[in-house]
């Protein structure tokens, strides 16, 4: 099918596509209408807009992939929506995704959820509604890091300069866990990002902890002074006791 131009696939447009209202439309933005936009309305504020995909088995199967813009508060709610990413999982071919199968969810003020469609407390909200939720950071071979990176960034060019980052050893997918502090005076990112070399405390795979140290040899090893406080006063106690 062709619509302003003699098609060349199973649709093919030249122009706008609006669906859900007649151009022109008084009342609308003339942004609405740039060439090349596909723009999909609702019926109202208190419906949704929604985008059906599907690779189906035949023509009565369902469309098992949604995208699906869901109104928040209605008319009072300044045409805001929700996105909503649904996919539906059973093996049943007549089934179509619903806002039920929302696997990920983005609002408004850029909250992310996944497993969630009602994110907070948090720009990225992870939750499994069946077991553990689990986040998981992998690097592309034993011989590289993994790593988070973490700032309280001065503006956009700004280093981040708290990692927590997983130090590749030889054999067996194990590593180091280093926690790493960059204490230098300089912004500039990322040469100044938190790195190996700023490393301040060490977790080796055997359970050995290095304060100091990179490669503690001990269950607790310190390269440095340690400070015991009682009470608020100086002049604590360490208890060693052999077991």
């Amino acid at each position: 099918v062709g619509i302003g131009t003699t098609p060349t696939e199973a649709l093919d447009v030249s122009g706008n596509v609006n669906v859900g209202y007649n151009s022109p439309h008084p009342t609308l933005p003339a942004a609405d209408f740039l060439p090349g936009r596909l723009t999909i309305r609702s019926a109202g504020a208190n419906s949704a807009a929604e985008l059906y995909l599907a690779t189906p088995l035949d023509n009565d199967a369902g469309h098992k992939v949604a995208i699906i813009a869901q109104n928040l508060t209605g008319a009072g709610g300044y045409s805001r929506s929700k996105l909503m990413f649904c996919l539906e999982n059973t093996t049943d071919n007549n089934i179509t995704a619903t806002t039920d199968h929302t696997r990920m969810t983005i609002l408004p003020s850029g909250k992310v959820g996944i497993g969630i469609t009602d994110p907070s407390g948090a720009n990225l909200h992870i939750k499994d509604s069946d077991g553990d939720a689990v986040l998981k950071i992998g690097s592309n071979s034993e011989s590289t890091d993994s790593k988070i990176l973490l700032g309280t960034p001065y503006d956009a060019g700004s280093a981040y300069k708290v990692g927590i980052i997983a130090e590749a050893l030889p054999g067996y997918s194990r590593a180091k866990l280093h926690f790493c502090l960059n204490n230098n005076s300089d912004n500039t990112a990322p040469t100044y990002d938190a790195s190996l070399s700023n490393s301040r405390m060490t977790i080796l795979p055997s359970g050995e902890v290095g304060i100091g140290t990179t490669s503690p040899s001990q269950t607790l090893d310190v390269n440095g002074v340690i400070r015991c406080y009682q009470t608020g006063s100086e002049g604590g106690e360490i208890k060693l006791a052999l077991r």
